[in-house]
């Protein structure tokens, strides 16, 4: 344990910068440290403050349809770079750092140091915990890839598989090391392999929820294969995790007395979450300042009980976000649950003709939402309807999870459900539409 705090300490110090720049710029650390045991190396990625509390999505959920500001509000927020996100500029940092890109590089690092488990070989009492570590790491590498390619990259598109990624890919905590660039191809390819595998190695179950399992494999590769549109794999890992994980809470059984419905306990008494991440606190984003979206709110039937658990109202007839799977207010649960499982599979089977178990993946969900005796059973055959349907009952179930803009991303790539997004500002209404090419941020200057 020792070793594993001197380590923390170097990282430390290599993370003490103002910008980007200087990150990838710092003096290697490869040389000053020495191998460790496996707990050591789970002890490194079980810092929490580190692999779980600021996820590198912040510009993704600023980015979002499902909240405004006041003017007033946004010019007196002193972060530049929160507001010119809010109205989408493409270049935004200049001089300045990016935490979600810092933030994510800093945890890439960890588990690029952690992956040096590979030097250790286990006896057959310490296998598993080995494996844990190196499934463990190659998770929240790919993790981190994936959120910096859906922030600083563009989406993807077949056509474009050739063309070079702006994000390094950095396979080794040597800071000296630029990393490699690859096509948007091959560094999609990079993060499927590193899921792939963690999957075969990662427990069916963990102690925290802080850990990934390997339900949450599963269901990091359905994500990143929807964003392929490779909609057949998607069904197939969204079902795997679906079968490792099928509980869903019964809001029914929530209750109205506590401020927050869900429990403030990184999700270890919510049967659905399987890895626990939260955003960060996001200065836009506070209570104080955000209005939800009215057309948002107004999508919940009467009797739909995320409507009720989700928002309040607030003061200057605001509307705010209490729903958060993180069970409090200073930031988001942006980790991997299991309802999305639910919602890609009956996304993707939809899309593959088989309507009726799509059908029957919607209804098992809502029925968990709704008032007892006041649900409805959807029964759309129209394959283009009930696709809507899905879509818009992601929008509702995942709203302020950081999934809206990945979500906007693809369709609008794929074309069939375009979305321009809308904010008025001074009076003036702003607009980002797919045309503008803006639905991704210039990577911060690093070189």
């Amino acid at each position: 344990m020792k070793k594993i705090k001197i380590i923390i300490l170097l990282i430390s110090q290599i993370l003490l910068v103002n910008c980007a720049k200087d990150f990838l710029n710092e003096k290697s650390i490869s040389k000053q440290v020495i191998p460790y045991s496996i707990k050591d190396y789970q002890a490194l990625l079980d810092r929490r403050s580190i692999m779980n509390e600021i996820g590198s999505v912040s510009q993704q959920m600023i980015a979002g349809e499902e909240f405004s500001i006041s003017d007033e509000a946004f010019h007196a927020l002193p972060d530049v770079t929160q507001k010119d996100t809010y109205i989408w500029k493409h270049d935004i940092f200049g001089d300045m750092a990016s935490l979600d890109w810092n933030q994510g590089f800093q945890r890439i690092m960890y588990a690029n140091l952690a992956l040096d488990v590979n030097k250790i070989t286990p006896n057959e009492e310490e296998r598993a915990e080995w494996e844990n570590v190196k499934g463990a790491a190659l998770f929240h590498r790919a993790w981190n890839y994936f959120h910096l390619l859906l922030t600083f990259g563009k989406q993807f598109k077949k056509e474009m598989a050739g063309e070079q990624c702006p994000i390094p890919f950095r396979a080794d905590y040597d800071v000296t090391d630029k990393g490699a660039i690859l096509s948007y191809g091959d560094f999609y390819d990079r993060i499927l392999k590193d899921v792939l595998e963690s999957a075969e190695l990662l427990p069916l179950s963990q102690p925290a929820k802080t850990r990934p399992n390997k339900a949450a494999a599963y269901l990091l590769l359905a994500k990143v294969y929807l964003q392929l549109n490779d909609f057949k794999s998607a069904l197939k890992y969204a079902d795997q995790a679906v079968r490792l994980n099928p509980v869903l809470l019964d809001y029914n059984n929530l209750s109205d007395i506590p401020r927050f419905p869900f429990a403030d306990d990184s999700g270890i008494s919510n049967p659905e979450v399987l890895f626990f991440q939260k955003g960060g606190e996001i200065s836009i984003l506070g209570n104080s300042r955000i209005n939800v979206d009215m057309a948002l709110y107004e999508l919940y039937e009467s009797t739909d009980l995320r409507k009720r658990f989700f928002f309040q109202a607030a003061q200057n007839n605001r509307l705010t976000f209490r729903g958060s799977y993180h069970g409090g207010v200073s930031s988001y649960f942006v980790g991997l649950a299991v309802d999305e499982a639910y919602l890609i599979r009956a996304e993707c089977l939809v899309r593959l003709g088989r309507n009726k178990e799509s059908l029957n993946d919607l209804n098992f969900l809502l029925e968990h939402r709704f008032e007892k005796g006041k649900f409805s059973t959807v029964q759309e055959s129209n394959e283009t309807s009930l696709l809507e349907l899905i879509l818009l009952e992601r929008r509702k179930e995942l709203c302020f999870r950081a999934t809206r803009w990945e979500t906007l991303r693809r369709l609008n790539a794929e074309g069939k459900l375009p979305t321009t997004l809308k904010r008025s500002l001074d009076s003036e209404e702003i607009t980002n539409d797919w045309s503008k090419g803006t639905w991704f941020w210039k990577i911060p200057d690093f070189k």
